[in-house]
């Protein structure tokens, strides 16, 4: 099975799985250094290193991604589900499972967009995935800053917007 792949889909393949591992076995150390540093180190924690992994594991999956998909595709996964997922929690567990969620969506959309929407829409000739994806992201994204429930633009002006008339005047 893996003969017949792609050496840049074995590549991802493999830069996910040692990801994946890493943000497992290590997620206590990663979050009580990616928030509190200094007690990180208090606790003996070697924060400087932890984020040094880090770096290192994030410039490998931006290697491999880029040479499997392009800049534009992996600069999108990289901020637009991760930056939606925070418009929606403030725990970190929870933002990393709805990172994930959002990435898959907008992957699977944006493929079925790219595959179809220009048929739905009369057109002949699909569009590139690699585009429609970034867009999907885009619209996960601007979808997350007005609809939050929480960090979203239009709930908090709506509710500053009822604060102010429900405000004692004088």
């Amino acid at each position: 099975v893996w003969a017949d792949m792609p050496r840049e889909v074995i590549t991802l393949a493999a830069v996910t799985a040692i990801a994946a591992a890493c943000v497992a076995l290590f997620y206590k150390e990663l979050k009580i250094t990616s928030f509190d540093p200094e007690l990180a180190t208090t606790l003996g924690i070697p924060a400087g290193w932890v984020n040094l992994g880090l770096m290192v594991l994030v410039g490998a999956v931006a290697v491999a991604a880029f040479e499997a998909v392009g800049s534009i595709l992996v600069i999108a996964m990289f901020i637009c589900p991760a930056a939606a997922a925070r418009m929606f929690t403030d725990r970190l567990i929870t933002q990393i499972g709805l990172s994930l969620l959002l990435a898959a969506l907008a992957g699977i959309g944006g493929y079925v967009a790219a595959a179809w929407a220009p048929f739905w829409l009369g057109g002949d000739h699909s569009l590139g995935a690699s585009g429609m994806v970034a867009v999907a992201t885009g619209l996960i994204l601007a979808a997350a800053v007005l609809f939050a429930p929480r960090h979203g633009v239009l709930l908090r002006g709506h509710r500053a917007r009822v604060a102010a008339r429900t405000a004692p005047v004088g």
